[in-house]
């Protein structure tokens, strides 16, 4: 089974790189993601480019349910992690942003 966690939306000079940690719970796992942001950019090209990151996790249910943590963090480029932060044209998103689901066999 392939489970996908698409994170927020972020801007063409955001960073790519999304660090991924993986944990164990009793009843399946948690990721927790961590985006960089980062400074304010003006002109250029790619300055409207949107994107949105995603995480690609191959299961095998060893149960007929699991419960799927995903939490999604922010941080500056300074290594300050950022409670809100807003993508011009989108709302501002208050951080951590946590989704629970239970996948089914």
């Amino acid at each position: 089974m392939q489970i996908v966690a698409v994170g927020p939306v972020l801007g063409s000079l955001d960073s790519p790189d999304v660090e991924i940690r993986v944990f164990c719970t009793t009843k399946g796992f948690r990721l927790a993601a961590t985006l960089t942001r980062f400074a304010p950019y003006s002109g250029g090209v790619l300055k409207n480019v949107l994107r949105r990151p995603e995480i690609r996790v191959a299961a095998i249910l060893l149960r007929p349910e699991i419960a799927v943590e995903v939490e999604w963090r922010i941080r500056d480029s300074n290594g300050m992690e950022l409670r809100h932060a807003k993508t011009p044209g989108y709302v501002e998103l208050s951080y951590p942003i946590t989704v629970s689901m239970t996948v089914r066999d």
